[in-house]
């Protein structure tokens, strides 16, 4: 990661340098607003044990974590509150399940790929991707962090030109 430039990395892995930067000061306040977004669980894990092991190092940093993340306020051990109608509320409830809705045939194609490749300079991101998503469908783009899922992300959203496909 040392050689590439700023645009080169992903939104997770400049994440973790910016959190690695604040946290090599050895703050008195560690303010992390979605620490986790762009993780994968094996990172999230990694981030938590860095968390503990700074605070063992110095007892003195305090963390303040913003987010929607409960599995890692839990792994931290992290007094838990909620924002409820504009109060913070103590949350001691187990974490939300994940929502799950009855679906029935997929419907018509409302996102296309076809052959989606995505370059940064030289360095290809996504090659030959295609992707027929339907109506009613849900579909995980699961991958390490820095494997590409931001970046095809934009390219879906229209947000980032394909170097070949549509």
């Amino acid at each position: 990661l040392l050689a590439r430039r700023p645009h080169e990395l992903s939104g997770g892995q400049a994440q973790r340098v910016l959190l690695a930067l604040a946290l090599l000061r050895r703050p008195a306040v560690c303010f992390c607003d979605e620490p986790t977004a762009g993780l994968d669980a094996a990172r999230s894990d990694a981030l938590c044990d860095a968390i503990a092991r700074l605070r063992a190092a110095s007892e003195r940093t305090a963390f303040v974590v913003f987010g929607h993340d409960h599995a890692f306020a839990e792994q931290l051990g992290a007094t838990r509150y909620r924002v409820h109608e504009g109060a913070l509320l103590r949350d001691d409830s187990p974490p939300p399940a994940w929502p799950r809705a009855e679906r029935g045939e997929p419907g018509e194609v409302l996102l296309a790929a076809e052959g989606l490749t995505l370059r940064f300079g030289a360095r290809t991101i996504v090659h030959g991707f295609d992707l027929a998503l339907r109506a009613g469908e849900i579909v995980a783009l699961l991958g390490p962090s820095g494997a590409g899922k931001t970046t095809l992300a934009r390219a879906l959203a229209g947000h980032l030109e394909a170097a070949a496909g549509r």
